[in-house]
């Protein structure tokens, strides 16, 4: 009976590969999956011509696409297939969808706003957006107005039902500005207060959408490709000019609060998650990474075979979708493996596995997820769940006499109390943190922020 299985095994074996030698070669090579990288989840779709940029349904229903040549595809997101696709006629800056998400806006072919219809893709109508070429468009967030910048440096404001003008704006100019700034980077905040631009005089400015007027500059910018996006809340706005550096700003007062850096190369595309703490950020060095918004730490990183241009975010927080220059739209996922090269073996302890999750630097964090992804899952498992409990239970206030006499006169007393929380560790956490809220001396300030460093992120790595 063994024997009959084994001959019937191989008899199997060998027609499939009889079948496979008969096949021409293109069917062949369909029968061979695509390899996505790690955190893909597939391919929604390929461009015909060379890609421009990404737009998603309010609602993740629905994705578009646009490429160099003027032509737009739309996609079913949740069912990953090709819908529709149609030409504008012409060469077109960007695209948007409609406040109900059943018309697509796209910034030409040449001056216009085209409004074209997402059930057949035909022309609906048009109206003038600008003086010459459109670079860029932006509906306000109640959709009754839209923003449009062309190639000659010009800001316009329109009402979206009748296409009228409210608004013509232009950038004040200095005496080292070029005779003309066209903006292809645009944006309006989620409250409708504000638009912001970014320009081929490598500057952002902030204007009031509601009494058409300039607010402020911000120079510290560099490179030759706009890229920004405005956080949900409506107040702050991260931009770059295809720097490596990414500077998240106030918008009604121009404040920077945080930079983002650690590509390798310029930065191309940026998008902030639908709640606002994290921000996506693409490059030329083939990488998005996922930023922590209130820290300014990397989170994640995700490696693409090609350059990202375009970036948009799934309304449900867990995906996004990229659009790269190899004209493939690929989906991702925010919840997989971090992307980070496999540790030498033999493999760290548990407890140092521990110790790097909660590591400032992100390819310590992402190696210590390594090693637990790559130990027996029951094993690895238990060791979490043990070190999870006890940072859930970590409400020890423990130290206070010792943050007291880091402020002593005598050096000895200090470097004692110092040594005494060091080897109290997290204990003493809750206390050094209270310690930089009181009105304490700046030498014990000091002193708490440097163990509170040590310590690594609050709670260790339960964050990641």
């Amino acid at each position: 009976m063994r024997k009959f299985a084994v001959i019937h095994a191989r008899l199997l074996l060998l027609a499939v590969l009889s079948v496979s030698l008969e096949l021409p070669t293109a069917a062949q090579e369909n029968l061979v999956p695509e390899v996505f990288p790690a955190g893909s989840l597939g391919c929604l779709g390929k461009l015909k011509n060379p890609p421009s940029k990404l737009a998603l349904s309010s609602d993740g229903a629905l994705l578009a696409a646009l490429d160099n040549a003027g032509n737009v595809t739309l996609f079913d997101a949740a069912k990953r297939k090709q819908l529709l696709e149609f030409d504008t006629g012409g060469v077109c800056g960007s695209l948007e969808f409609g406040p109900r998400n059943q018309q697509l806006f796209t910034a030409g072919p040449g001056a216009d706003i085209c409004i074209w219809k997402i059930a057949d893709g035909k022309l609906e109508r048009k109206f003038a957006g600008g003086g010459i070429n459109l670079c860029a468009i932006a509906l306000s967030p109640e959709g009754a107005r839209i923003a449009s910048t062309d190639h000659a440096g010009l800001l316009r404001i329109c009402d979206l039902s009748s296409g009228v003008k409210l608004f013509d704006l232009k950038a004040s100019r200095e005496k080292d500005d070029r005779e003309t700034n066209y903006a292809n980077g645009l944006a309006w905040s989620p409250d409708g207060r504000f638009i912001v631009t970014e320009a081929t005089d490598i500057k952002a400015r902030a204007w009031d959408a509601v009494r058409g007027v300039e607010l402020l500059t911000m120079r510290d910018h560099d490179g030759n490709t706009a890229a920004l996006a405005i956080a949900p809340g409506g107040v702050l706005c991260a931009s770059t000019r295809a720097g490596g550096v990414v500077r998240l700003w106030r918008m009604d007062n121009g404040e920077i609060v945080r930079s983002f850096s650690g590509h390798a190369d310029f930065v191309t595309c940026l998008a902030f998650a639908p709640d606002g703490t994290t921000l996506l950020t693409g490059s030329l060095d083939r990488t998005v990474r996922q930023w922590d918004v209130e820290s300014g730490v990397e989170l994640r990183r995700f490696a693409l075979p090609a350059v990202p241009l375009s970036l948009a975010a799934a309304p449900n927080g867990v995906n996004f979708y990229t659009l790269s220059d190899d004209s493939k739209i690929l989906i991702w996922s925010l919840t997989g493996a971090p992307d980070v090269a496999e540790p030498e073996r033999p493999l760290p302890t548990f407890d140092e596995a521990w110790s790097l999750l909660g590591s400032q630097d992100y390819d310590k964090r992402s190696t210590g997820a390594w090693i637990y992804l790559l130990s027996k899952p029951a094993a690895a498992a238990r060791h979490l769940a043990d070190h999870i409990g006890a940072g859930r239970q970590e409400v020890s206030d423990e130290g206070g006499e010792f943050v007291a006499q880091l402020d002593d006169p005598s050096y000895a007393v200090r470097e004692r109390a110092f040594q005494s929380l060091q080897n109290l560790n997290t204990r003493a956490r809750v206390t050094l943190t209270e310690a930089l809220r009181a009105p304490r001396s700046s030498e014990v300030r000091q002193q708490a922020g440097v163990l509170l460093r040590d310590m690594g992120v609050p709670g260790d790595g339960r964050g990641n």
